[in-house]
């Protein structure tokens, strides 16, 4: 069951988010409950319920929203909440047809009564002084936030005193966007802030809010705000994503056989390698992103080496450890960053640790269901035939039961590490430093939705002691404004965005108002400075190609959404490939080897894709400025950004029979894509870029 028990106090008549208790009985030869929602990136592993007896208790604190949710029992159930009989239909990757889950409504109702008038608004307002979501740093710059329900005002000031000034100032706070029950408000102000409240203006007069709610004059007293007074090199960055294995082919491999048919791609190895890649770092670089990321390059067992047997070596595959070296030589002298891929969630079969588990029944780093004694001898054989086999292949016990240990998807192929053993956490740090002190700029932490956000804290905090300016970036695959960014992580895989842009531009189930709300929700409810680190992709080594799914559109609609991607906040990844129009289905097709036949190639979208890759690099407000955004009708929206004086207008509309927009212009001060007629804005491709 679940239950909402309270919520969060900041002041006296002043709350923050829900406090939510869920509950279950504890199943029969259970080692582990996990709670699944999208608030775990619909998988097992970061929040477990503790058990009382015969009942498993999980407390939460969360926002107001609609939470699908599961109990599952040792990470491989799925098992819906008997105690509460709403359910809701929820797509999961690798499934045909939806699958039924529980629902929590959270506080939407409250929210939704207040926005009509038919209930109190005063305790709905939140901010949270103690949160970076709500106050945080960026440069020079304090940036704090107010949330409301939707219309009960109509503005807000914020009257501040600022680091060394005489009295408190008013600066007038900008409207976000507006998703269907609240509004979403923030202002930026220059050098740091002592002291504040916020003016409402409600039917003509002024409400206060202040320490202890509405109503109240006393100022609010920060503490030391998150964020940096330099802004780093990942923050509005972007990203060229390589499947190392499909890239490029350059060296003899010897003792794997390669795959022969690339389209579509069959699993096993192509044979892209380091060689390959720096034989090609000039496409790279002529498209001018900032940063290149690889997925992993470790001794591992598979092709794409996600199943790792020695995480400190380079695989001899890829050209080991003298082929690394000449990469990040090669990436330094081009000005390059490098994110590697960091797989600590599970390992190999082969991993020296699992073997030692299989050998001698000491566990020191993984998750277990039963113990090796208690396991029978037939599963003990098939296992270490499998080791025996360098782990490649099929274990043979596949359909037969679920392992004796938790694993990344049930799967028998990846033993899950158990990051609650501090010889786990000592080894994790171990490969941190060791990359880090190689030359990385950081780190991708793949499958980091399931880790405990504690564990990722100290994952966290060491990357920063090692090396300052090395980015932590975790694979979130939903709900990434759940995850605590900021304090456990810099960045993380906006496939949220991704998903609603297919939605609105390919398949038409939302239009600009609900893109609105998304999109102001999701930037409102991330610190400022990680907002503007998401990592925002249209296509990754887990997806369908883009070009793919909307093939029916192609190519104006792959166009507008890449336009919307580098227009909006967060740091802009292309999957290598989707920028010459390559196609590919689900994994492991959307893997297919790089093309390097440039007559195959879609120029005019590698055109396209340049072209916003050089306005994103000289604009300063695309890639750090403030954000607003608006619905201009069902199919058209306005984004604007902000930053030192420049101020930037983006439009993109998804019907072709909407040629220009009625904003009534006036001091525009250059086009960048479009034009301008008598004030109005005159679209080139659905879409226009205007400095205003």
């Amino acid at each position: 069951m679940f239950k909402v028990v309270g919520r969060e106090r900041v002041g006296r008549s002043r709350y923050s988010r829900y406090i939510v208790m869920f509950s279950t009985r504890w199943p029969e030869g259970a080692r582990s409950v996990y709670l699944v929602s999208t608030f775990t990136s619909l998988y097992p592993g970061r929040f477990e319920l503790a058990r009382f007896r015969d009942k498993g208790i999980l407390m939460l604190s969360l926002w107001d929203d609609l939470y699908p949710y599961w109990f599952s029992v040792n990470g491989f159930s799925l098992d819906l909440d008997g105690d509460n009989d709403e359910r809701v239909q929820v797509r999961l990757a690798g499934l045909e047809r939806p699958l039924e889950a529980s629902l929590a409504r959270i506080g939407v109702n409250d929210y939704a009564m207040a926005s009509s008038g038919l209930r109190d608004w005063v305790d709905l307002v939140v901010h949270d002084e103690r949160s970076p979501i709500f106050i945080s740093k960026m440069e020079e710059y304090t940036v704090l936030r107010l949330w409301l329900p939707r219309g009960v005002v109509d503005n807000v000031i914020l009257e501040y005193k600022g680091s060394g000034q005489g009295g408190f100032v008013e600066s007038d706070m900008e409207l976000v966007g507006r998703s269907r029950y609240k509004d979403y408000y923030e202002v930026w102000v220059k050098g740091g802030v002592e002291g504040y409240l916020f003016k409402l203006r409600v039917d003509g007069k002024v409400v206060l809010f202040g320490r202890d709610g509405v109503g109240d004059g006393a100022p609010i007293t920060p503490g030391v705000p998150l964020g940096y007074n330099e802004i780093p090199w990942w923050v509005g960055a972007t990203y060229y994503m390589v499947f190392v294995d499909s890239f490029e082919r350059a060296i003899e491999k010897k003792g794997v056989k390669l795959i022969d048919v690339y389209e579509p791609r069959e699993p096993g190895y192509y044979g892209g390698d380091l060689i390959g890649l720096l034989r090609r770092i000039d496409h790279v670089k002529w498209l001018g992103f900032d940063a290149l990321y690889l997925t992993p390059i470790y001794v591992s067992a598979s092709y794409h080496r996600y199943d790792v047997i020695d995480h400190f070596s380079v695989d001899p595959l890829l050209g080991g450890e003298e082929a690394f070296e000449k990469l990040l030589e090669v990436l330094r002298s081009n000005e390059l960053k490098l994110v590697l891929d960091i797989v600590v969630h599970h390992t190999s079969p082969c991993h020296k640790s699992f073997l030692e588990l299989l050998n001698k029944d000491v566990n020191r780093m993984y998750r277990l269901v039963r113990r090796v004694g208690e396991v029978e001898e037939r599963v003990l054989r098939k296992l270490g035939e499998f080791i025996d086999r360098g782990c490649r292949g099929r274990i043979g016990l596949e359909h037969e039961r679920k392992p004796f240990y938790e694993s990344f998807a049930s799967t028998w192929h990846m033993p899950k590490l158990d990051h609650s053993k501090s010889h786990v956490r000592s080894y994790v740090k171990r490969i941190l430093s060791h990359w880090l002190k190689k030359g990385a700029d950081g780190f991708r932490f793949d499958v980091g939705h399931a880790i405990p956000d504690g564990f990722m804290k100290e994952y966290y905090d060491h990357v920063k002691r090692v090396k300052g300016d090395a980015v932590v970036i975790a694979e979130v695959t939903v709900g990434v404004d759940s995850y605590p960014l900021g304090t456990t992580m810099d960045s993380a895989t906006n496939y949220d965005l991704r998903e609603n842009l297919v939605k609105f531009f390919v398949l038409r189930e939302l239009n600009a108002h609900d893109m609105e709300g998304l999109l102001a929700k999701q930037y409102s409810r991330i610190p400022v400075t990680s907002a503007l680190s998401l990592i925002n992709l249209l296509g990754s080594h887990d997806t369908p190609r883009i070009k793919t799914i909307a093939m029916e559109c192609y190519p104006d609609c792959i166009k507008r959404m890449y336009f919307t991607l580098f227009i909006l906040p967060g740091a802009p990844a292309i999957y290598y490939g989707d920028e010459i129009g390559m196609e590919g289905s689900g994994d492991p097709d959307c893997r297919r080897p790089m093309i390097w036949d440039v007559d195959r190639w879609d120029k005019d979208l590698l055109n396209y894709i340049k072209r916003l890759l050089d306005v994103r690099r000289r604009l300063k407000a695309l890639r750090y400025g403030s954000f607003k955004v608006r619905a201009l009708d069902e199919d058209t929206m306005a984004v604007y950004r902000s930053y030192e004086g420049e101020h930037v207008l983006g439009i993109v509309t998804r019907e072709k029979r909407v040629n220009s927009v009625e904003l009534g212009l006036g001091g525009v001060r250059e086009v960048l894509v479009g034009s301008v007629n008598y004030g109005n804005v005159v679209l080139e491709g659905g879409v226009a870029l205007l400095m205003i």
